[in-house]
């Protein structure tokens, strides 16, 4: 049985700036309950993240709900090491945690002994999130016919379904070939600019497999795009991130004596 948990937890109260100053002095770093975190493997540091959450905090150890990919649970074993990151108002952090249990029943989960503070990473513009953001599409996937010289030109309106700085996701109908070019133009809320990106898929795969019919997930990286347009992307990501750690309260209707009066829209 887990001893009585904590709220938050500072995950590295000596954590060092690069002026050698202490960073708790300025802000102190911690880690709380409900956060959104992204998992990846320290051996394979350019694989896709993925997504978990903190479910409880007890003592020194943190408990997360098992990663998992298109909504199958990852292989994770104990003694295993993991790279967790989350994200914070002014910057994404990164610590190191060692897998010392695992749980599938009656909630899929890990618990991590944490064993680093956390750094500061520069990597903002690969922590994504789930948005649906209007999004263009036009290009030439080549032709895998060696009769047929004609390539196949896509046109395609629809949304994201994952975003970060270096890449999206969308969910479509059929799938995109690797390698595949595209012309990207991004509506980007709440201010509806529109941006102009390359880009490159990098996976296509059936959401699910044991069907022959159904959506895929396909994976792009930005090829080319303005920094201004990344730092704008990268901002978004955070706005989004921010509202769905801490949500805004709902309005409270005003009370009259004993009765609750609810609002009239005018």
């Amino acid at each position: 049985m887990k001893a009585e948990a904590a709220n938050s937890y500072e995950v590295g109260p000596n954590l060092s700036s690069g002026d050698g100053t202490s960073e708790r002095a300025r802000k102190e770093v911690v880690i709380e309950v409900n956060d959104i975190l992204q998992v990846q493997f320290p051996n394979d540091p350019n694989s896709f993240s993925l997504r978990s959450r903190v479910d409880d905090i007890v003592g020194d150890r943190v408990y997360i709900a098992w990663p998992t990919d298109k909504g199958i649970r990852v292989p994770i074993h104990k003694q295993q090491t993991l790279t967790i990151s989350f994200a914070r108002d002014d910057a994404v952090y990164a610590f190191t945690g060692i897998v010392e249990h695992t749980w599938r029943r009656p909630l899929a989960q890990l618990s991590l002994l944490v064993i680093g503070p956390p750094q500061r990473i520069q990597r903002r513009q690969f922590f994504r999130v789930k948005c649906l953001l209007p999004v263009e599409f036009l290009g030439e996937q080549p032709s895998l016919d060696e009769d047929d010289s004609a390539p196949k030109i896509i046109a395609l309106k629809t949304h994201t379904y994952e975003i970060s700085g270096s890449g999206l996701a969308i969910r479509h109908s059929s799938s995109i070939p690797s390698g595949t070019m595209l012309d990207c133009k991004l509506s980007l809320a709440p201010e509806n600019a529109k941006m102009k990106i390359l880009c490159r898929v990098v996976h296509s795969s059936r959401i699910n497999a044991h069907t022959q019919t159904g959506r895929y997930h396909v994976g792009m990286f930005f090829i080319s795009i303005r920094d201004a347009d990344r730092t704008r992307i990268v901002r978004h990501v955070f706005r989004v991130e921010r509202s769905r750690n801490h949500p805004a309260p709902e309005p409270v209707a005003p009370v009259i004596g004993k009765m609750r009066v609810p609002r009239v829209n005018e």
